[in-house]
């Protein structure tokens, strides 16, 4: 944001995390390998046949069928939002998140 005579605010000129700790927090994000819960699972098969009926309703907005590779697109989202909270788990939520990003595009 800019002052308004032109010159940045000094909040904005100074950012919450330094280049360094955001490497570090990616870096360790990376190594987290998120497993798939009996309930993050049931939600991810509830939301695959939620967009595959979706994609077969008359008058859908989808442009495509929705096939596996949706089904494999909602799981690497779950894992990558399970990463970004550094979580060793998918939780429902990451799934419920990956659904509406994968609706939405």
């Amino acid at each position: 944001r800019l002052h308004q005579h032109g010159s940045p605010s000094p909040a904005a000129a100074r950012p919450e995390f330094s280049a360094a700790q955001l490497q570090r927090y990616v870096k360790y994000a990376r190594t987290i390998k998120p497993e798939l819960t009996a309930e993050s699972r049931g939600a991810l098969v509830d939301a695959y046949a939620q967009l595959r009926a979706a994609s077969h309703a008359p008058g859908s907005a989808m442009a495509q069928r929705v096939t596996v590779r949706q089904l494999e697109a909602l799981l690497r989202l779950s894992e990558a939002i399970a990463r970004v909270h550094l979580d060793d788990r998918i939780r429902t939520r990451y799934v419920k998140e990956a659904k509406r990003l994968v609706s939405t595009s």
